[in-house]
């Protein structure tokens, strides 16, 4: 088996919110592939998710299930990171990301999921973005088959599920 390697060539200035006023527009948290993609300047990743992690509006969130996801893998030598997962982490926080932490009511939402997909790591980020009523930029677009009705019978006061998958993923990911 060989790892995916992925080098870390952006430049966290790029990151970095230059005003302070408040934020205006979508509030957005990211998949870890897409993280990757972004770190690595991989090419499927696209020009609007690209300036959706560069873009100054709105509000940009990093899970620590993508951190520890990415320990995960490169603990089982299938993905390695130049830097390690702090590496990883540090760049986007440091960029302006927010960092949000495992809930109770998002590992309470998992439980009530739809077994559309059945990587844990991806569900748990799903359940991250309905509890939080977060927008999810990801990679594949089967997170777009969530809604808030999968979560607890839809009687929370969770947001909808709103997925966006560029256009350029989705194709790459069928071929």
């Amino acid at each position: 088996m060989t790892a995916t390697t992925y080098s870390v060539i952006s430049d966290t200035k790029l990151l970095s919110r230059q005003n302070k006023e408040p934020f205006l527009g979508p509030q957005c948290l990211f998949d870890t592939n897409v993280l990757l993609w972004y770190l690595s300047g991989d090419e499927r990743l696209s020009k609007e998710a690209r300036e959706s992690i560069e873009s100054q509006s709105g509000r940009k969130y990093i899970s620590i299930v993508s951190a520890w996801e990415v320990a995960i893998k490169i603990s089982l030598g299938k993905l390695k990171v130049e830097g390690g997962t702090t590496l990883f982490w540090r760049t986007f926080v440091e960029g302006g990301f927010m960092g949000l932490p495992i809930t109770i009511e998002s590992v309470e939402a998992v439980e009530s999921l739809p077994f559309h997909h059945r990587d844990p790591f991806d569900r748990l980020l799903i359940a991250t973005a309905l509890t939080h009523g977060l927008e999810l930029v990801a990679t594949d677009d089967i997170f777009s088959k969530y809604s808030k009705e999968d979560v607890l019978g839809g009687t929370s006061s969770l947001h909808a599920l709103n997925t966006y998958v560029p256009e350029a993923v989705k194709t790459d990911l069928k071929s």
